[in-house]
Parts: structure tokens; sequence; C-alpha cells
């Protein structure tokens, strides 16, 4: 099926009777950042079941060695009538699999249909307060996986959640119940926090992370105040510039380029994570990422639904999450990847936010990715640079 094979390279199809398929090596051929990066073999990205696309691959991987200003190129490729099969495979990776393993799901609301995935481990007699972590987009609670056993190790219970239409959870189709708004996000994470029962001995630590997760738990902490005993903000927009947009996903917001756009895991998922930092992701990582949005074809447009929410009332909602957190005096602390290519390499100013700010040098966006033992020790208080 060579629709597989947009997963990883651009792919134009003539249907009913040409034969003629247009691959352009798009994110695999030029630019500085990927020249700069490690490469990463095409041939371990995906399991070929055709000679003539094993040819196609040996061919683009040594395109992808020419200069980065140089021109991008296209292979044409002539398929037989009943067309080989280049079957996407998640370049052999477990990993994501593993992860949703030990997973466990919760309806919140109630009666919403909308299914929590989350994991639950660590001493659940800990003396210390329950760790609730929450990712960004376009990824989900599989970042935290370098974490979480950090964490554990020192004593923390931790609960890692995947926000709906991300990852493991429910990706309902927007417009049927759930459209993927700051207003049902804070909705779910409430009714979330009250059904695990987690804040039943007392408060809890909230982790929130990036675009929509960070702005989420900044909510909810500050819509409980007596709920929350700290609340970290890890390269989260703090101000009504970097809450409204973000260059790297711009694409998804653009009316007529939006629907081709997401229906590319690539695009949606794999390229913008990269993308978010000075590392490129092993293959492994990579597949495990994009996973899940080859489960279900609502993944994409989920994630634009997410994006356009962001650009029309991110900076809304930042700006009542931060005052609702000034108000009410939580406790902040804020992790910033000073490798951060989204929104920059340094929190702006936080204003009237009493906040600790901890920079972590090396690390992006996804800070977690990026530098987990960095993160782990700066949640955890230790030295961590």
């Amino acid at each position: 099926d060579f629709l597989h094979t947009r997963y990883w390279v651009q792919t134009t199809i003539t249907f009913p009777s040409s034969t003629t398929i247009v691959m352009e090596a798009k994110s695999l051929l030029a630019g500085p950042l990927l020249v700069a990066k490690p490469a990463i073999s095409i041939a371990q990205r995906a399991r070929c079941t055709s000679v003539r696309a094993q040819r196609l691959l040996g061919r683009l991987e040594r395109a992808r060695t020419i200069p980065s200003d140089a021109r991008r190129r296209q292979l044409v490729v002539k398929a037989g009538a009943d067309g080989d099969n280049f079957v996407w495979k998640g370049g052999g990776s477990g990993l994501a699999e593993v992860w949703e393993g030990p997973g466990l799901y919760v309806e919140a609301p109630k009666g919403s249909g909308v299914e929590w995935f989350f994991l639950d481990v660590g001493p659940k007699n800990s003396k210390s307060p329950p760790v609730l972590l929450v990712h960004g987009i376009p990824a989900y609670s599989f970042m935290w996986r370098d974490v979480i056993p950090a964490l554990t190790a020192a004593g923390r219970r931790c609960i890692a959640v995947d926000l709906p239409g991300f990852g493991n959870s429910t990706m309902m189709q927007v417009g049927a119940g759930f459209d993927y708004t700051f207003a049902d996000y804070d909705k779910a994470l409430e009714s979330l926090v009250e059904r695990l029962e987690l804040t039943a001995k007392g408060p809890i630590e909230v982790v929130g992370q990036g675009l929509v997760g960070g702005t989420v738990a900044a909510r909810w902490a500050g819509m409980n105040p007596s709920l929350v005993s700290k609340l970290t903000l890890m390269n989260t927009p703090l101000d009504k510039q970097s809450a409204g947009e973000v260059f790297a996903l711009k694409p998804l917001t653009n009316p007529f380029t939006a629907a081709i756009t997401c229906q590319n895991p690539l695009n949606v998922v794999g390229k913008p994570i990269e993308a978010s930092g000075p590392y490129s992701l092993g293959v492994e990582d990579q597949a495990a990422y994009m996973a899940p949005t080859l489960k279900d074809g609502n993944a994409g447009f989920i994630v634009m639904a997410a994006v356009k929410e962001i650009k029309k009332n991110g900076p809304k909602a930042v700006e009542e999450a931060l005052q609702l957190l000034a108000s009410q005096g939580v406790k902040v602390e804020v992790i910033w990847g000073a490798s951060d290519t989204w929104l920059g390499s340094k929190p702006p100013p936080l204003g009237n936010l009493d906040a600790e700010v901890k920079i972590l040098e090396g690390a992006g966006h996804f800070a977690a990715e990026d530098w987990s033992e960095k993160v782990a020790n700066a949640l955890l208080g230790r030295k961590y640079d």
C-alpha cells in the first residue's frame, strides 16, 4: 500500500489508471538542522516487502547526503499495476506496546465516552504527595518514561496521563462531544482527579508540560489551590505572545493545507517533536511517538483542532491561569529547557507570579525527552546542572 509511504516521505498518487508515483523526500534531504543531526538510516524506519522499494530506499539514503543548501529532489518511481507493497512497521519498535501494557483507563467525565489512559506507579503509601504528570502536545505520556523511574526510586508515586485525543486515550471525532478546547480539558482534568481520588489524602504535585498540557495543568491548579502542594510548569507558554501560536505547528492552522498536513503522522508528531530541541530522536522512539496516530484516523484532525484552539483562545487561557496562580498564592516552579526552538531559551518575565525558575542547559522543549536525568533531579529538588 503506497499510501503508507507518506509516514516517511511525501507521496503523490494519481488514480485510477496512472502508475506513476511521485515521492518527495521532504524532510529527509535538505535543511541545516537535519544535516547537523546524526544520520538515521531510512532502511531502519520501515520494512520493505519488495526489491523495488528497497532500491528506492537506497536512492533516498544516498540523496540525503547532499549539501544543506541544495535543491530538494523528487524521485519518480514506476510501479506495476498491482503496486509494490511498502508497509509501515514502526521501525521494528515495540516500545509503544511496552509502554501501553501496564496502563489503566478511566472515563472522565463519567458518561462522556472520553477514556483517559494513565499509568499509576510507585508506592501508594508514600509520605510525599503524589505527582501528576501532564504531557504537552503532540507528545503523550511516553515522554516521561525515563523520568518516572527516578521519581519512584525516590519514593514518589507517579500518575502519568495521556490527554484525551493523544497517546492511548480516546480519540473522539471533533464535534462528537469533545472538541479539544481549553474548556473541555479543564472539565475533563477536574473529573479525572476526582475519579482517581488523587487528592483523597491531601494536596498533590502537578507537573504540566508544553502546549495545552502545561496550560491546562496551570488552570486546574489555579482553580483548586488547596489541592496543590506545588505546580511545576515545563516549557509552557507564559505570556500572550507564546500562548497564541507556535511556528512549528503553524501549517495546521492554514485552512488550505491543514487537512492534508494533519493526515501525515510524520508532520503532526515526528517532525515537530524532533524539531523542538537539539537532538535527533532514535528510530524506535520516533516510531513509538507515531504509533498511537497510526491506530486512529482522527489523530491528525485532533492535533489540528488543538492547534486552532491554541491560536484562538491560548492567550486568554494563559492569562487567566497566571492571574489565578498569583492571586491564590500557589507554589510554582518553572523548569525550562534552554534549547527550546519553539518558545525560546528562557521563560518570559513572570510579572506577579512568584516562581522559582530552573534553566536546563542542553535540553529542548520536551526536556524530559532530551535530558531526563536533569528533569528528574530538578523535580526532586536536587542539583540538576
